[in-house]
């Protein structure tokens, strides 16, 4: 299953892994109940994973049930990953009534080719494994794999043993004694627990109960599960009846597990059974995950509903049990707290207490989400402690070198937000604190009630030669006044990768030399950049007609105008670039058929580029990367180039908006790569697909939804733009065709620059 990837380095993300769910077994996803949490894998209700492989994007999966490869592989599972362009083998060997494994790399790609697998199967009486790759854009393929010798000699399929499912073959006693007996095999033992569900309408009760009893005081998770799955379809007095048999700790586990209730609170109090306890509180609450708290921070820290009541004194055992345990237990019993909205203060003191220990960035995610949901007053020495522990999170995350994705913002923008609803103090604190003043503490500023104006006047005196810009600072400090913040952002344009951010300031100032800025900006994706452009371009002397300048310039118009298409809520800007084009060139031009018409006799071969939808020179651009030395590309400096062409800002660090670039030369080949990075509209990812919304007082949005409820929808309009619209105020919605990177990234880069972004890009890994 994959990974939750858009919450990468917040505590509920779980990485990509191969499950093995029995009948009736779940793995952790909550949908439709929550958005993106997932149950952590040691929740005694959910099956732990067989293998675990990190990131990636699983495409394929199939078991190896032949003889050709060696021994080894029999039985093994390939597991295709996409993402990172690899092949897994996974050998199983039992492990309990479940298996494990440890992955190892199978197949991999390596120099330019690309490797992006998407389905494998193998063939019945040859025992070749199939391979096929491509998707989006990348090449495609189909691939025979066979052992060097195993296939001259093959002895044929594995033969798998026949099972009956005629009920009238069924023995009772036979499967009641596997169940139950702790020396049967745990496989068997499982299955004969699940055998007694499916038929237990035919089965007498006390054939059940002696099973029941046997099987949960197993120290096995799956089978305990099995037994509780068993006891819970027994009528109200039978499982009265058999629960009350169960008396040991496994078998409590069990019976509460079966009939979650507030009794299992007792077993918060051994250290043996306190995790599995706390967990079995959090089901007799009604479960984790209120509607309410649906795609946000608070997904996972919430009950599902306020009913049935908690009964006096759950708060203090939470408590109580805190002080004495550590790990997973300490971490559960802490959400429990803030599933209560605990008003104690002992409940902040104990929170409190953890916090300030030195731990990872997570945790420290964790404990705060926690005490943002306890409801007693904050002390001073609170209120500075949670000022610290937020402005260090950007730094722990980089020294670990944690990745950041879509959620990682939002979520951390939630938190703060509603911490500062508990501590009115929270803002002033974290403003005056020497540390405050780093790149992404801007998103501290999205909060109510924070001074914007006076923190982008820390970032501008912060902002040193070094500094990480971002899109969101670059709105953040286009507050301040224009003398102090426009020169400052002029500095930065083709030199940190956010030029689409700073166009629509520098348009509000317009000035003659940043006349190529604008013209740039009418290729924009985004109708509002076109629009600033156009209006920034209006107010400066038209450039002299024959020009270079006016070559550009009309040759964008037409561009942008075909970009647009026809949708009615364009019209007016579609009007005025055509206005625009027919000012410049004396032509009239009402509509995108005369436009093109002009410009196929005014300049040919800029027409030419039109054939494709990013307006690119697709044969000018083939015969200049045949032509570079590919050998000379250098991955430090390459980084520079990175940055300078934008790459970095929409797809690395925390406002990105575009996929993870690591593994991208694994599953792309370079002529794939070049052609997404020339031709960004050409195959656009579902994911990264635009979606233009047009809301009921006629004002268009393009951004990518990351979220979409019954009332309403979370878009990114731009990196760290995040904008949030009610269902009843669209009165339109499209995807588009367009993709939000823009074309044209490295016409400006030397041979030798390109070389360098391709040499970073391969060491993406």
């Amino acid at each position: 299953d994959s990974d939750n990837e858009r919450c990468v380095s917040l505590p509920w993300y779980e990485p990509t892994r191969l499950y093995h769910v029995p009948s009736g077994g779940r793995h952790g996803w909550l949908k439709p109940h929550t958005a993106f949490w997932r149950q952590p894998p040691y929740f005694l209700d959910v099956v732990a994973p067989v293998a675990t492989l990190g990131r990636g994007s699983p495409t394929g999966v199939v078991c190896y049930r032949h003889t050709q490869f060696p021994a080894r592989y029999r039985g093994g599972m390939f597991l295709l990953d996409w993402t990172f362009g690899k092949v897994h083998h996974v050998p199983l060997t039992k492990r309990g009534s479940s298996y494990e494994g440890k992955p190892e790399v199978f197949l991999e790609s390596v120099g330019d080719n690309g490797f992006a697998p998407t389905a494998a199967a193998v063939h019945p009486k040859t025992g070749d494994l199939y391979v096929s790759i491509g998707g989006r854009g990348t090449r495609g393929a189909v691939y025979r794999i066979r052992h060097n010798e195993g296939y001259k000699t093959v002895a044929g399929a594995v033969e798998l043993p026949s099972r009956s499912l005629d009920p009238k073959a069924l023995d009772g006693a036979d499967l009641a004694a596997d169940a139950g007996g702790d020396k049967a095999e745990p496989h068997a033992r499982r299955h004969a627990l699940e055998m007694l569900l499916r038929h237990r309408d035919k089965l007498p009760v006390e054939t059940l109960e002696a099973a029941l009893i046997g099987a949960a005081a197993s120290p096995d998770r799956g089978i305990r599960q099995a037994a509780a799955r068993l006891l819970a379809s027994l009528a109200p007095a039978d499982q009265k009846r058999v629960a009350a048999r169960l008396t040991t700790p496994n078998q409590r586990v069990v019976a509460a597990l079966a009939n979650p209730s507030f009794d299992a609170a007792t077993l918060i109090e051994e250290e043996a059974t306190r995790l599995e306890g706390v967990r079995l509180v959090q089901l007799a609450m009604g479960d984790i995950g209120a509607p309410a708290a649906r795609n946000t921070v608070f997904e996972g820290y919430s009950r599902r509903a306020t009913k049935p009541a908690v009964p006096p004194g759950l708060t203090k055992k939470l408590i109580d049990a805190m002080a004495k345990s550590a790990g997973d237990a300490h971490r559960e019993l802490a959400r429990t707290l803030a599933m209560l909205e605990a008003d104690e203060p002992a409940a902040l003191e104990a929170v409190v207490a953890v916090l300030s220990e030195k731990r990872s960035p997570i945790d420290d995610i964790h404990y705060l989400i926690v005490l943002a949901r306890l409801t007693a007053k904050r002390p001073d020495e609170v209120t500075a402690l949670t000022a610290e522990r937020l402005l260090g999170l950007d730094k722990k995350i980089a020294a670990l070198g944690l990745h950041r994705d879509t959620n990682w913002p939002l979520r951390v923008a939630e938190l703060h937000a509603a911490l500062a609803k508990r501590d009115p103090k929270l803002n002033a604190a974290l403003l005056a604190h020497p540390d405050f003043g780093r790149a992404d503490h801007v998103v501290f500023c999205r909060a109510p009630l924070f001074d914007r104006k006076a923190a982008a006047r820390r970032f501008l005196v912060k902002a040193d030669a070094s500094f990480a810009w971002n899109a969101e600072l670059v709105a953040l400090v286009a507050q301040v006044e224009p003398e102090a913040a426009v020169p400052r952002l002029r500095k930065l344009w083709g030199e940190a990768g956010l030029d689409e951010a700073i166009l629509p300031i520098l348009a509000k100032h317009p000035d003659i030399d940043d006349r190529p800025h604008y013209v740039t900006g009418l290729g924009s994706a985004r109708s509002a950049i076109v629009a600033d452009s156009l209006a920034a371009l209006e107010k400066l002397p038209p450039p002299p007609a024959a020009s270079d300048r006016h070559r550009d310039e009309t040759f964008a118009l037409v561009r942008a105008v075909r970009q647009l298409g026809s949708a009615k809520e364009d019209a007016a800007l579609r009007g005025k670039l055509l206005a625009r084009l027919g000012k410049l060139t004396g032509a009239r031009v009402a509509d995108l058929p005369a436009a093109l018409v002009w410009l196929r006799k005014a300049h040919p071969e800029l027409a030419k580029r039109l054939d494709n939808a990013d307006g690119v020179d697709v044969a000018g651009w083939v015969k200049r990367l045949e032509k570079i030395d590919w050998a000379t590309g250098d991955a430090k400096r390459g980084l520079a180039v990175y940055t300078k062409t934008s790459c970095a800002t929409c797809h690395s660090g925390v406002a990105a908006l575009g996929p993870d670039l690591r593994g991208v030369s694994g599953r792309f080949s370079r002529d794939d790569l070049f052609t997404a990075i020339l031709q960004p509209s050409k195959d656009v990812s579902p994911r990264y697909r635009t979606t233009q919304l047009v809301t009921a007082k006629g004002k268009v949005y393009q951004g990518i939804i990351v979220y979409e409820a019954v009332d309403g929808v979370l878009m990114l309009t731009g990196p760290g733009e995040a904008l949030r619209i009610t269902k009843p105020q669209i009165s339109d919605r499209r995807l588009t065709a367009q993709s939000l990177m823009p074309a044209g990234l490295i016409d400006k880069l030397s041979d030798r620059e390109i070389a360098d972004l391709y040499a970073h890009l391969k060491g993406l890994k």
